[in-house]
Order: C-alpha cells, then sequence, then structure tokens
C-alpha cells in the first residue's frame, strides 16, 4: 500500500479549499439564498460546528493576549523572546 497525494496542489481542489473555508467562517460568504433548496431558504442556515469553534478559539486567543499584556510579567518574558505570542496553545 502506498500513500498517495490525490487532492495535493489539484488547481480545482485548491479552490474548494479555499470557498468552503470562507463559507465556514461566516454565513455572509454563502451563495445566494435563491439558489438553496425552497426547505432551506425560510430562514438563515446556522452556523457549522467548525465555523463556532474556529471563532471560539479566535476570540480566546485575542482575550488572553489582551490579558496577557497587561500581566506584570509580560514586560520581561517580551524582553526576552518579543516572539513570544506567536506560538500556538
Amino acid at each position: 500500500v502506498w500513500w498517495i497525494t490525490g487532492h495535493c496542489k489539484v488547481p480545482g481542489n485548491e479552490m474548494a479549499d479555499i470557498e468552503a473555508k470562507q463559507a465556514a467562517e461566516s454565513w455572509h460568504n454563502n451563495g445566494t439564498v435563491s439558489k438553496l433548496p425552497q426547505f432551506l431558504s425560510i430562514r438563515h442556515l446556522p452556523n457549522s460546528i467548525s465555523a463556532i469553534k474556529q471563532a471560539l478559539k479566535k476570540d480566546t486567543r485575542c482575550r488572553w493576549e489582551w490579558l496577557w499584556t497587561k500581566s506584570p510579567h509580560y514586560m520581561h518574558m517580551h524582553s526576552l523572546d518579543p516572539d513570544i505570542l506567536s506560538c500556538s496553545f
């Protein structure tokens, strides 16, 4: 059994990945409601679990960065490593 890169660097797939990510980030990025089946076009579609998790992670990181910059230890740590906030958590 060999691993085959079936979807890597395939132009159509790369574009589909970009479109899917944009659609998952916000309902504003989705297509027009008129193209949906009628039972889905009555109301706004709910956000996906993935989009909710992504937004929560972004919000958590922003809050953590703000709290960290207010910490008494921030200046000392920042002088040792200015890129300390670039690490993932």
